[in-house]
């Protein structure tokens, strides 16, 4: 993997698809993934993003709601990142 976009999500269901469709035209030729490090989303940001996975399929979604905070959601995604 080359590349890992983390995302750092909570309750961002009015933003999120905007992110994920400009990533959906990004030309990128090397291996490259997406991870959107939900931190407790209460709103429906996880199901939006989940709609995205069959147009994104290099899309991971974890959970990163063990701890608040968008540095932490940041430091998830990187662990589970390969880029």
């Amino acid at each position: 993997m080359k590349l890992s976009v983390i995302i750092p999500s909570y309750n961002e269901a009015g933003t999120i698809s905007g992110q994920l469709e400009a990533l959906t035209t990004q030309q990128w030729y090397q291996p490259w993934e997406i991870i959107i490090s939900d931190n407790g989303s209460t709103d429906e940001t996880v199901a939006i993003a989940e709609q995205y996975q069959e147009r994104l399929p290099n899309l991971q979604i974890v959970d990163s709601s063990d701890r608040q905070g968008a540095a932490h959601a940041r430091n998830v995604g990187c662990i589970c990142g390969c880029g």
